[in-house]
């Protein structure tokens, strides 16, 4: 009984963050927290089928403008982080209903496109990987350790290659992978941007 009471206030407090997020937008102009406004009150403890056309047009003004939409994304995942989780949990029920649209790529494909984006940067070193490690919150270390600059370009990479982020994270954290000198610190990094996964799984999402 008391799990059960402890579970629903917990549930109670999420609701009151997610709202405040939900009231905060109705301040926003734009495309994007238009097409967010009305999908909330729909998808709330309600079937995929109820919020479902919402939620694809939504993530259409998503693949539009896919990094005018990862800085949006950015800024709510900092400011209303209950209701950018809550989104992330509608789009993952969505790309989970639908066919991949490519096989898992090879290793030696995953760590080309690894190296291509951060195997040649001056930052990407031992040091760096020891450092990361003790980071649990990815956004002090997006911060700290300069990631943004080359996340916007492994954006594109896997927007045009059609390589899910997740993937890359699954290569990076093989115990014999030699890709980086840090391929864990950075599996870290791209597991925990889940705005860069938020977009690309819109756009995967467009083109299914």
């Amino acid at each position: 009984m008391h799990r059960d009471f402890e579970g629903d206030l917990l549930h109670l407090d999420y609701g009151r963050e997610v709202c405040a997020g939900w009231r905060g937008l109705r301040e926003r102009q734009g495309s994007l927290a238009a097409s967010i406004r009305p999908l909330l009150p729909l998808s709330w403890e309600a079937p995929p089928a109820a919020y479902r056309h919402e939620l694809q047009s939504h993530l259409h003004d998503v693949a539009r403008e896919p990094f005018e939409s990862l800085r949006f994304f950015d800024e709510l995942q900092s400011v209303w982080p209950a209701l950018f989780s809550h989104l992330w949990d509608l789009v993952l029920t969505l790309r989970d209903e639908r066919p991949q649209l490519k096989l898992e790529c090879d290793p030696s494909s995953l760590a080309a496109l690894a190296v291509d984006c951060f195997g040649h940067q001056r930052w990407w070193t031992v040091e760096f990987g020891q450092a990361a490690r003790q980071l649990i919150d990815a956004t002090s270390a997006t911060r700290s350790w300069n990631y943004p600059p080359y996340r916007t370009f492994f954006l594109r990479r896997c927007l045009r290659d059609l390589v899910d982020p997740a993937q890359v994270v699954v290569h990076l954290n093989r115990p014999d992978c030699t890709t980086l000198p840090s391929s864990q610190s950075l599996a870290i990094l791209i597991a925990n941007d889940r705005p860069l996964q938020y977009i690309y799984h819109a756009c995967a999402t467009v083109l299914s």
